[in-house]
């Protein structure tokens, strides 16, 4: 089989493409877990519990519990103008100020103090997961990326050879330029059209492959390029949202 893209015949560039998708739905698989992780990490670091209860926090709890009842108190008070409430309403307040209320702000302050404790555990272990997980989608690369390899980088995921395909075998294309400039095309027109389904995958597939390669050395040297090719484009997305 020729080297060079360019001098491939259509049936070659049929099966190199055919065979190129198949590598790469196995690597986008070891992918789609850390793409769930890192999803699931960037969530759980937007929701970062406090580590405590704030000063002011104790102070509105210490207000919560003990205004109602001072409140019922002093209204029975009013209304028979007893000694004996005026009397219940002081000792509420000095039992209260000394007992009552230290433990349930303790209480409340341990139970906080627990759900960071937890919130760290758990984002330790995203990142555990994420590190051991990109060790398989390095072995993946590894193991699998063998004719992908003659695909230019920047190209190197299933919704473009899947796209170059079709085009093979309409006929509409014969050799890898044309396959390259309609795909351009094609991946321009879509970018465009606000969410399109074609363009919402599209846009996915690079992202994901571009935060691999800026995230993993193992996959930046198969990821690469689409970094530096598919950034731009990206940005430009978010700009017109």
């Amino acid at each position: 089989m020729a080297t060079n893209l360019m001098d491939y015949t259509t049936e070659q560039l049929t099966q190199l493409l055919q065979t190129a998708r198949q590598e790469a739905v196995q690597i986008e698989a070891a992918m789609e877990p850390i793409e769930n992780m890192e999803r699931d990490s960037r969530i759980l670091q937007a929701n970062e519990p406090p580590q405590k209860m704030t000063g002011g926090a104790k102070f509105g709890y210490w207000w919560v519990f003990a205004l109602p009842i001072i409140v019922i108190l002093y209204i029975i008070g009013s209304a028979i103008d007893g000694d004996i409430v005026w009397n219940l309403l002081a000792i509420f307040e000095i039992a209260w100020l000394v007992g009552l209320a230290p433990l349930i702000i303790r209480a409340m302050n341990k139970k906080k103090k627990q759900a960071y404790a937890d919130w760290q555990a758990r984002m330790a272990q995203l990142h555990e997961q994420i590190k051991a997980q990109d060790v398989v989608l390095a072995q993946t690369i590894g193991r699998v990326a063998d004719k992908i390899n003659a695909i230019p980088e920047e190209y190197r995921y299933s919704f473009a050879l899947d796209t170059m395909l079709g085009f093979l075998r309409s006929f509409r294309a014969a050799t890898w330029k044309e396959c390259v400039d309609l795909y351009e095309q094609q991946k321009h027109r879509w970018l465009l059209e606000q969410n399109s389904n074609e363009g919402v995958l599209l846009q996915r597939q690079m992202s994901h492959a571009s935060e691999r390669a800026a995230a993993s050395a193992e996959a930046a040297a198969f990821f690469g390029a689409v970094t530096a090719v598919n950034t731009g484009i990206l940005a430009h997305q978010a700009t017109k949202r």
